[in-house]
């Protein structure tokens, strides 16, 4: 523990106080038990510790709240460029529940950015058929996409695809692309699993 110094101060009437000369504490001068959390502190002494204490988060909250997903949801996607003429689009029957392509030629492809700290470990798509998607880590920077994984979207989730970990930079996010083989499948979401790094 850091030495404090005190120092003897005569007052006029010739009666001594001590006063100590730190003005303030900080992680310099500072040994002790934890600080509690009602206290200002966190009640551990490692920041692994600090983060786990009843769900406290000391050094950010992950993607909108979630330290653990990535909410996927159907207006995320758009159709790929293979036809000029049809897009994909929310369904007016399922009031937003759902999307689609308006032609079977197309594609659907949706981008997302992974929490700085965080990695992108599983991918999980609901459709209303079985479908196959590819997961890619792209960059911000060029065209450049790198593939990660596969995966089958279904009613009931398909196959998660337990795709090569994608680590947030302050350059990457991740793509999927969604092989949609008919204009009658419908899109419901899906999530992505992050975890800490």
């Amino acid at each position: 523990m850091p030495a404090f110094t005190w120092k003897k101060i005569i007052t006029n009437d010739d009666d001594s106080e001590y006063k100590n000369s730190n003005t303030s504490i900080n992680n310099g001068n500072w040994s002790g038990t934890d600080l509690s959390i009602t206290n200002g502190g966190t009640g551990k002494s490692s920041v692994g510790d600090a983060r786990s204490k009843s769900g406290l988060d000391v050094n950010q909250s992950g993607h909108l709240g979630y330290n653990t997903r990535i909410k996927i949801l159907p207006i995320d996607f758009m159709q790929d460029s293979d036809s000029t003429t049809y897009n994909y689009a929310m369904t007016s029957a399922h009031n937003g529940g759902s999307g689609r392509i308006m032609n079977s030629t197309l594609e659907a492809i949706g981008s997302w950015n992974i929490p700085l700290g965080f990695k992108a470990t599983h991918t999980k798509i609901y459709t209303s058929s079985n479908t196959n998607f590819s997961v890619y880590e792209n960059s911000i920077s060029s065209s450049s996409a790198s593939w990660k994984g596969n995966g089958m979207a279904g009613s009931t989730g398909g196959t998660e695809s337990n795709h090569t970990d994608i680590t947030a930079s302050t350059t990457n996010y991740m793509s999927v692309r969604l092989d949609l083989v008919s204009a009658s499948y419908y899109v419901y979401g899906g999530y992505i699993t992050i975890a800490r790094v």
